[in-house]
Order: C-alpha cells, then sequence, then structure tokens
C-alpha cells in the first residue's frame, strides 16, 4: 500500500529474481537455446518493475519510483547481472541489450532508463544505480587493470541513430578511470 517502502519491493524483486526469474532463464537457456545450440540474447533487458496491472495507479507507486535511484537497485542489478554471467559460457557468450539508456522515473509505466537525465546524472552517477551497476559490471569483467589496479578505459555513451534504421543504436565504450580528467 503507500506505506511499501524501497526495502518491501527490494525484497520482492530479490525474491521474485532468486525464486522465479532466474529459474525461468534457466529454462528457456536449456530447452532453447542449448537445444539449438545458439547463445542467450537479452533483447531489451532490464528490472521491469511496474504496478499490477501495469499502467494502473496505486498507493505504491511512489515506492516503484524511489528504489530506481537507490542503492537497493544497485544490488539487484549486480546479482542479476551475475546471475545472467552464469548461464553464459566461453563457447556461446551471451548477449545482453539493456533498455533503455536514459528515460524518466515513472511508477505507472515503469523506470526503464539505466540513468534519468543526461546532463544531470555525472560521475560518480549516485542517483543513476542501474548505470553504476552496468559500469562495474562492465568493467569487472571486460575491461583490463593497469599495475596499479586502474581500470584502462573511459566512460562514454555512443548513440547513432544509422540511416534506414527506425530506432537508434546504442552502444558502451567502456573506458573508466579514478582521474575525471583522464
Amino acid at each position: 500500500g503507500s506505506n511499501a517502502s524501497i526495502a518491501d519491493v527490494y525484497n520482492l524483486a530479490l525474491s521474485d529474481l532468486q525464486n522465479g526469474s532466474y529459474n525461468m532463464l534457466i529454462s528457456q537457456k536449456q530447452n532453447i537455446a542449448d537445444s539449438l545450440n545458439i547463445p542467450m540474447i537479452y533483447y531489451e533487458g532490464g528490472q521491469h518493475l511496474t504496478p499490477n496491472p501495469f499502467g494502473s495507479v496505486q498507493p505504491y507507486n511512489q515506492a516503484l519510483v524511489d528504489i530506481n535511484t537507490s542503492d537497493e537497485m544497485f544490488d539487484l542489478y549486480q546479482i542479476w547481472l551475475d546471475s545472467l554471467s552464469a548461464l553464459s559460457t566461453s563457447e556461446m557468450p551471451t548477449l545482453f541489450m539493456h533498455y533503455s539508456s536514459i528515460r524518466p522515473l515513472n511508477g505507472q509505466y515503469g523506470s526503464w532508463g539505466a540513468m534519468t537525465h543526461q546532463w544531470s546524472d555525472v560521475y560518480p552517477y549516485e542517483n543513476a544505480p542501474k548505470y553504476r551497476a552496468l559500469i562495474n559490471y562492465t568493467q569487472s569483467n571486460y575491461c583490463p587493470q593497469d599495475s596499479q589496479g586502474i581500470y584502462i578505459c573511459h566512460e562514454d555513451i555512443i548513440a547513432t541513430n544509422e540511416p534506414g534504421n527506425c530506432g537508434a543504436h546504442v552502444s558502451f565504450e567502456v573506458t573508466v578511470s579514478d582521474n575525471c580528467d583522464a
């Protein structure tokens, strides 16, 4: 109800992730991808925290908005990305496409963006936990470190609208440095 908190939403989302969504992905991987000998591809991936029924105004809509800028969302994304990695193999790595880069917060229809604002969500991205989790995961798994343990990369989002393509193609060029001037 209206007393719903970030902790309530977190606990429900974590329970669903661990007891429902992840098991469904394991089943899909085994029954579809493995049987066809193809990798899993996650199109329009990301959290799906919306009211029931979808698009309705509920007393707990504010809690759905609030979790999207909390450390709990960072934790959920870390757990979720690690879970997806467990389904990937070196022979058949997975492809994950997050939906979407930048979207406003909305408790009625969902808060889909990794960030809410292009210019105000800036390093260290305290208000963009999904973006921080995606960058952290990418750094930890795909970016080399120098001899001092600093990741050798910069943080940029490159969005292009290719001719003849109805949608925008968004790719991440991850190069993160502890030095903002680097």
